[in-house]
């Protein structure tokens, strides 16, 4: 096993005399001083660690992502064309030992740049948001809002099934059901509605959501409860009402009333000692409106109470081991297209891998969202029908395949103080190292051997 590092300090070094790394780190530099110079938030400090912490590690991990693929074409493929692999070929290291060792020293490659960048953007975050360079309430906001780790508790889901099969079954017997549509299809749009009616918020009326909380909430750290919502009228005028939270059953803790403009998220301010002890909250709205507007919130992200669970050091350490993880398996895949395909081949190949990491997002949706191809033109029977199930059952396919691909919205997490956890972590190694690398190991140690040595390399 000793020949596996001693092949990764050979790939290091070799980064090294080329310069490829010094270039980076100059490039890297630029974009972790200029682009904060360059690209102007909304003027708020939330918008101010946004552009640090979302926009410039992110196009910073772009970089690295599209450079470290190239290096990993380049680590094999360029080694076969000069015959430079004949000088190890020839000793007692094995296809999968020569595969291990370069991917490793281009993960301490990795390692090492995304530690310059990330060091970059702290001392950045530090500067700008020093005590002297910030008014008190965005000092306090920063503090207890944005450089935190907060987890983002959604509310229970009320089974709306029973309620939308009731609906349709009478509206069935009615007659009105339309008859030239798939059932299955027809009692989708049933239970959309039931999700959406069990939001929503009548005129004088009141809803109660329960949120969980895993592990407490702490009783000297505030806790913040954000909020979305649209109302039934079509104007901006804001609503009035007010949000209660209490013990499941059990007494008032804490309760906040006011008018809040549709269509922006909100934030309230729940002290600590109002949810210290529980387990579960219940958290209700009421419908206080004049104007007799009905409030829909989001059952989807509309909703969501954020606890303290830790500080911002530990929390921007993981987003940016989350970010290695990615760029980890991306080196995989430009190390195995180098095994079989020639430099040009295997870049534009693997750089094709890189933007679907970008899509796995759409693609996921396209599986979610099922048949789309004769959507308007109405039903599908037959050949149309199969070509739907077919179409559907393609992107299905694909966000398995897709799914070490997956990238992951740890930086906008960490720009608005929401937790990345170590689960998370450990989850991605697991699938992007464990299982995406190792596959990646196996398929490049069996091309590479495959391929002639001797054969001439366009």
């Amino acid at each position: 096993m000793t020949r596996i590092p001693a092949i990764a300090a050979v790939t290091v070094r070799g980064a090294v005399r080329s310069r490829v790394v010094l270039s980076l780190l100059a490039v890297l530099a630029l974009v972790v001083v200029g682009l904060p110079l360059t690209v102007r938030g909304d003027g708020t400090v939330g918008g101010l660690v946004q552009v640090l912490l979302g926009y410039t590690l992110e196009f910073a991990g772009i970089l690295l992502s599209i450079a470290i693929v190239w290096a990993g074409c380049g680590a094999v493929s360029l080694e076969v064309r000069d015959r430079q692999i004949h000088l190890i070929a020839v000793k007692p290291v094995t296809a999968l030992e020569l595969w291990a060792g370069k991917w490793l020293g281009l993960v301490a490659l990795l390692a090492f740049l995304y530690a310059a960048a990330g060091a970059g953007v702290y001392a950045m975050l530090r500067w700008t948001t020093r005590d002297a360079a910030l008014p008190a309430e965005d000092r306090t906001r920063l503090r207890d809002e944005i450089l935190v780790a907060r987890r983002a508790i959604a509310p229970r889901v009320p089974d709306t099934d029973p309620a939308a099969r009731e609906k349709f079954d009478a509206d069935r017997a009615a007659g009105r059901v339309p008859t030239d549509a798939p059932l299955d299809q027809v009692f989708a749009m049933y239970r959309a509605e039931a999700r959406v009616a069990a939001f929503a918020v009548a005129p004088t009326g009141r809803r109660t959501f329960e949120f969980r909380l895993p592990g407490g909430a702490p009783a000297d750290r505030a806790a913040h409860f954000r909020f979305r919502f649209v109302k039934s009228m079509l104007d901006l005028e804001s609503v009035a009402g007010a949000w209660v939270f209490a013990a499941p059953g059990g007494a008032v803790r804490h309760e906040v009333a006011g008018q809040w403009k549709p269509g922006s998220v909100q934030s309230l301010a729940i002290p600590g000692r109002a949810l210290a002890g529980l387990d579960a909250v219940e958290v209700t709205f009421e419908n206080r409106d004049p104007s007799a507007a009905a409030a829909y919130f989001d059952p989807d992200d509309g909703l969501r109470l954020l606890v303290h669970r830790g500080g911002f050091a530990g929390n921007y350490l993981r987003s940016l081991l989350a970010l290695l993880l990615q760029a980890a398996f991306l080196a995989a895949i430009g190390l195995t297209a180098g095994s079989l395909l020639s430099m040009p081949v295997a870049s534009f190949a693997s750089l094709a891998v890189v933007l679907a990491t970008r899509l796995t997002g759409t693609i996921a949706g396209f599986a979610r969202d099922g048949p789309v191809l004769f959507q308007g033109a109405g039903p599908a029977e037959g050949w149309a029908a199969a070509l739907e199930r077919a179409y559907q059952a393609y992107f299905v396919a694909l966000t398995w395949i897709t799914a070490p691909l997956r990238g992951t919205d740890a930086l906008e997490r960490l720009a608005t103080g929401q937790l990345v956890g170590w689960g998370e972590v450990a989850r991605m190694a697991l699938l992007q190292i464990g299982v995406g690398c190792g596959v990646l190991a196996v398929a490049g140690a069996w091309l590479f051997r495959r391929r002639e040595l001797g054969a001439a390399q366009g």
